[in-house]
């Protein structure tokens, strides 16, 4: 269905394709037809999503593995980890 509306307002003319390129579409629930996430114009900052989700999970595996007895690099991931959230919910 998400394939459709993108579809339907791409042939809608300017007033659709606005739509789709300002990112004003929401998408409802999680994809699982590749064809879904793969369309560009549902995910415009995919890549960028990406490499913060990788970023999230290492920056989380370095305060597990390395920063228990260290309260400086705990503390410094931790600043991190939230600067990287924050980016994830821009």
């Amino acid at each position: 269905m998400a394939l459709q509306v993108v579809r339907a307002l791409e042939a809608a003319g300017k007033d659709g394709q606005r739509l789709l390129a300002e990112g004003r579409i929401i998408r409802f629930g999680h994809p699982r037809d590749p064809k879904v996430t793969e369309e560009k114009q549902l995910f415009p900052n995919r890549t960028q999503i990406q490499e913060l989700r990788r970023q999230l999970h290492d920056l989380q595996q370095t305060l597990r593995d390395k920063a228990e007895d260290n309260a400086e690099l705990r503390a410094k991931l931790n600043h991190e980890i939230l600067e990287v959230k924050v980016q994830l919910l821009i």
